[in-house]
């Protein structure tokens, strides 16, 4: 088994509670989300727009040719011109034509009363106010999209005579004076199933300027009427929801039986396979301390000193200022002193079933070159060196 398979056994085991936890409330939230969008999504209201019709009218206007001149031959007519011209055109003729669009409609009249007004106002006061009845007409029983019209006839010289009159009066000329025809049009009756009765005005604005006169204002006019009602309806979710908690469920659910299947297939770490990875970690973390040699035996005869970790001796070689060897024919690591030699002995690698000591990289005659190995700090009680004294009747004799 690799060191990296021993690592992600490692971190399942120590991490386990905690992804099972996760696990758990990933389920419980997906569960929640699926239930709330697909079984149970709730309701909402809102106003749905139940009928619906319209107003619509537009507006012309013309003058006809009445005295001689250079231009123009007497008689002629001319209609939606920019500009008239007050001494040859000096009335000033126009229609609105209002129909109602709807899907049906019964005894449904339709009135237009064109007005005259004169005003003199500021953006908010009114100052004063003239109006007179230019015409009126009734329709009876007007079909949907049926045109209903109203005429007019404005003499310009005339209105220009009666503001200048009505200023004279009043002795004063506050404001600003403005001459319009101002429409106020009533519909009324049976319009889709329902009894309907609306007003509204439309103006366009008549502009006396010198010798010349034109309409303003005299667009295309429309006016929509619609009826809403609140109900209920089964409230919508976004893909975030509709997508995202059966992905949580799912995901979730398959986490926890993988972890159950792991639970029984991985066992926890043996003793052994700690020490080893313990080793490996110190290994890796004093890796610039190592050097690969082969001890003189002289050396190697020095009584020996057991030391209980990797880290242990690799602080020793720091605090006495010698070299960590790794000696491969005692298949060790040793830190030589001047009366005794520190050694540690590596333990076995899991898969090695009682093969030659292994370390966690490859080495040469050189420093060796390990593969990184995450650092992880190992608590580690103080070492305790354990030398092996060598009795003096067992050294003379071996040196005999």
């Amino acid at each position: 088994m690799t060191e990296t398979q021993l690592r992600l056994r490692a971190t399942f085991a120590e991490y386990r509670p905690i992804i099972v936890v996760a696990l758990v409330v990933l389920l419980a939230v997906g569960g929640w989300v699926t239930y709330g969008t697909y079984v149970d999504p709730g309701e909402e209201t809102e106003r749905q727009r139940v009928d619906s019709w319209i107003v619509t009218g537009d507006v012309s206007h013309g003058a006809e040719i009445t005295r001689e001149n250079a231009v123009f031959e007497n008689g002629s007519e001319f209609n939606d011109e920019p500009v008239y011209y007050t001494e040859l055109s000096p009335t000033a003729t126009g229609e609105f034509s209002v129909r109602y669009h709807a899907t049906s409609g019964e005894n449904v009249t339709i009135t237009i009363v064109p007005e005259l007004v004169y005003r003199s106002a500021d953006e908010d006061v009114v100052y004063w106010e003239q109006s007179s009845e230019l015409s009126s007409v009734t329709e009876s029983n007007v079909a949907p999209d049926e045109a209903v019209t109203a005429s007019f006839d404005v003499n310009t010289t005339a209105v220009e005579d009666e503001v200048g009159e009505i200023e004279d009066d009043l002795g004063a000329s506050p404001g600003e004076t403005a001459v319009f025809v101002r429409a106020t049009i009533a519909v009324d009756g049976q319009i889709n199933g329902q009894q309907r009765s609306v007003s509204q005005t439309e103006r366009v604005t008549l502009s006396i300027d010198g010798g010349t006169y034109r309409f303003e204002n005299d667009d295309a006019f429309e006016e929509s009427f619609d009826e809403y009602e609140t109900v209920s309806v089964t409230q919508s979710h976004g893909p975030i929801r509709t997508i995202g908690g059966p992905l949580l469920l799912v995901l979730g659910g398959a986490g926890l039986i993988a972890s159950v299947i792991a639970d029984r297939r991985v066992l926890d770490l043996t003793d052994g396979e700690r020490r080893w990875l313990e080793y490996a970690a110190d290994r890796s973390e004093f890796e610039d301390l190592v050097t690969t040699a082969a001890l003189p035996a002289d050396v190697l005869d020095r009584p020996r000193a057991e030391v209980a970790s990797f880290e242990d001796l690799a602080q020793l070689a720091i605090d006495l200022e010698t070299p960590l060897i790794d000696e491969r024919t005692e298949e060790c690591y040793v830190v030589p002193g001047e009366d005794v030699c520190y050694v540690y002995d590596p333990p076995e690698p899991p898969s090695a079933n009682h093969a030659p000591k292994s370390t966690p990289g490859d080495g040469s005659n050189s420093i060796l070159e390990f593969a990184s190995v995450d650092d992880e700090e190992t608590d580690n009680e103080d070492s305790v060196v354990e030398a092996e004294t060598i009795p003096d009747e067992a050294t003379d004799e071996t040196a005999k």
